[in-house]
């Protein structure tokens, strides 16, 4: 296993050139690989997970130094044989076919143009999910889990009529430090003969309680008392924005749970990284099979279900996490509060420059700065044009470029601009 980091020179703030391994030259000394692995390691749980939501819809740094954006290598390699863990009982033939069938999906390298009609899965599987692999892209839309490190197999064992698969997915540091991104969970039943891959969520969902009202299927555990009164609260911020909009009803599977861990654990994360700290109301959508996975706030998380109906409206926009800050707020909250911690953050931190507010991802665990931002610029667009300048705003694939065209300030004010601006409206 073998992972060595990878540098990218910054030409120009937002600017990114397309990543090369650094052999010879450029190579950090010692003290410097054991302060930059420090830091990889806080900001690729900061960045990755701490804000999902902005992290399944596009993952472009972990970690920015001054001069570099620094990155871990997540490349995948024809995996060959997977390790798997001692204590799993090679001899039991069951067993064996099950390693088989998993590794053989695993070296076929799966991704969203290939898993449709993947020979690994149940049939009723790929007929129930759209993207049959409800793991592929649970920590990263653009990014394969599979290929974000190096497999191994922890633990098979037979249950309930399935055979369950845990796998860990981790890597090293030039140091030989070790980190694990996710621990996966997925079933293999026999089917004429052979064995085929179920998701976790059809296993450890038989037991959830189903309530469908209009175009929303809630999904909920045994426990909880369904309360129609927030899922009427949700149905009615939809309607509000379908018809802002002019946007056709989308049928949409809303799965939510007490807390955003369980929510990780129905889909087949028994541990991915960043689990483990205070729990706060978090979500992540999947625009493909308009699915909205939500924990912390009930039946009505309106945010992730924001990100269903517009996302697709802007494919190119860099802006579309503001766009649902905008509407739905984030982590419970509205716009005008997470304005508010930021407005008193900046005022205790002087030294931040906001003309590279696109660096400003982290503040603490409760307020994005980027996204909040993002997230003003579209109420401004709003609150000076209306929707058609709310559209035209999102309508660019360069922040830096919609901001100059759409308000006419240049990079080097930016500063100054968003200070005024976030004081101004954040009450």
């Amino acid at each position: 296993m073998n992972s060595s980091f990878i540098f990218f020179w910054v030409e120009k703030f937002g600017s990114f050139r397309f990543f090369e391994r650094c052999k010879n030259r450029n190579v950090p000394n010692e003290r410097e690989k054991k302060k930059i692995s420090k830091m990889l390691s806080v900001g690729l749980f900061f960045f990755c997970f701490c804000f999902p939501c902005q992290t399944a819809i596009k993952v472009s740094t972990f970690f920015r130094t001054r001069h570099y954006i620094l990155l871990l290598t997540i490349t995948t390699t024809a995996f060959g044989q997977i390790p798997l863990n001692p204590g799993v009982d090679t001899t039991d033939k069951e067993l064996k076919a099950v390693y088989t069938l998993w590794t053989n999906y695993l070296i076929s390298k799966p991704n969203k143009d290939n898993i449709k009609n993947s020979p690994y899965w149940a049939e009723s599987e790929k007929i129930k999910y759209p993207k049959v692999d409800q793991l592929l892209n649970a920590i990263n839309t653009e990014t394969p889990t599979y290929s974000m490190g190096y497999p191994t197999i922890l633990y098979m064992k037979s249950q309930n009529g399935f055979i369950e698969i845990k796998t860990l997915f981790g890597w090293s540091d030039s140091l030989k430090n070790i980190y694990a991104l996710c621990i996966t969970s997925v079933f293999a039943k026999k089917e004429n003969g052979e064995y085929k891959l179920y998701n976790a969520l059809t296993v450890n969902s038989y037991n959830w309680q189903i309530q469908k009202i209009g175009s929303l299927t809630f999904h909920f555990p045994l426990t909880h008392i369904f309360d129609k009164a927030k899922a009427t609260i949700l149905i009615s911020s939809i309607d509000s924005l379908r018809k802002q909009w002019k946007l056709n009803s989308a049928p949409i599977d809303y799965y939510f749970a007490d807390t955003y861990e369980e929510i990780q654990h129905l889909r087949g994360l028994d541990f991915a990284i960043g689990m483990g700290n205070k729990d706060k109301p978090s979500g992540i959508s999947d625009q493909e099979t308009n699915t909205v996975f939500a924990g912390g706030l009930g039946e009505n998380y309106f945010h992730e279900v924001v990100h269903i109906y517009l996302n697709r409206l802007f494919p190119n926009s860099s802006l579309v996490e503001g766009l649902a800050v905008f509407y739905g707020g984030s982590i419970g909250h509205d716009l005008k509060w997470h304005l508010t911690r930021l407005n008193d953050y900046l005022n205790q931190h002087p030294e931040i420059n906001l003309n590279d507010f696109e660096d400003f991802w982290y503040m603490d665990n409760f307020t994005n700065p980027n996204s909040t931002i993002q997230g003003l610029l579209c109420y401004l667009a709003y609150k000076n044009g209306g929707l058609d300048k709310l559209k035209q705003l999102m309508s660019y694939d360069d922040t830096i470029v919609a901001i100059e065209k759409e308000f006419g300030i240049k990079k080097d004010e930016l500063n100054k601009f968003f200070r005024e601006q976030i004081n101004l409206n954040k009450n």
